[in-house]
């Protein structure tokens, strides 16, 4: 960084300890966001805690597993199609694991590649579904990564405001 922004971001810094308003109100914001990420991660939680005791029945993989990624191969991913019978209904889903947000997705094509190997067409899985959704229905039940992670997040953020919220102004310059 050039001596210019270093003064810059001490400066910004510096009247930032010494508006206790400007403070107070950054310190409500992070305790409101840091408040909305730990209530979604631990709703998150507890639903994928659910996922392990819901009801199974048989499936079979209808297609072979494919593994794609997105354009910078940063991310990857398991595209998987199979179909189970819930009380003499069919369904078809595509859902490896439960969550709200796209979480089929791995951080390591070796890890995606194992995980389509597993799925080839005709394979026989173990579906699992939410017993007033059975439409559904999911491979790989359990605690999400995704779901630890917000509450995590969260936390930390509860800890920066309350920091920013406790500090006193700083009467050095």
């Amino acid at each position: 960084m050039s001596k210019l922004s270093v003064r810059l971001s001490h400066a910004a810094a510096r009247k930032l300890r010494q508006t206790p308003w400007l403070r107070w109100c950054i310190a409500a914001f992070l305790w409101l966001a840091a408040l909305m990420v730990v209530v979604v991660g631990g709703l998150e939680l507890r639903e994928d805690v659910k996922s392990t005791s819901w009801p199974t029945t048989e499936g079979v993989v209808t297609d072979d597993a494919r593994v794609y990624s997105n354009r910078r191969k940063t991310v990857w991913g398991v595209s998987v199609h199979y179909h189970y019978r819930v009380a003499n209904e069919a369904h078809t889903s595509d859902r490896i694991r439960r969550s709200s947000a796209r979480q089929d997705d791995y951080y390591f094509e070796s890890k995606a590649r194992d995980v389509a190997a597993g799925l080839p067409k005709g394979k026989r899985v173990t579906v699992f579904y939410p017993p007033d959704k059975p439409y559904l229905g999911i491979l790989n039940p359990g605690v999400q990564a995704l779901s630890v992670f917000m509450i995590v997040f969260g936390l930390l953020l509860a800890l920066w405001a309350f920091v920013l919220s406790i500090s006193k102004k700083d009467n050095a310059e």
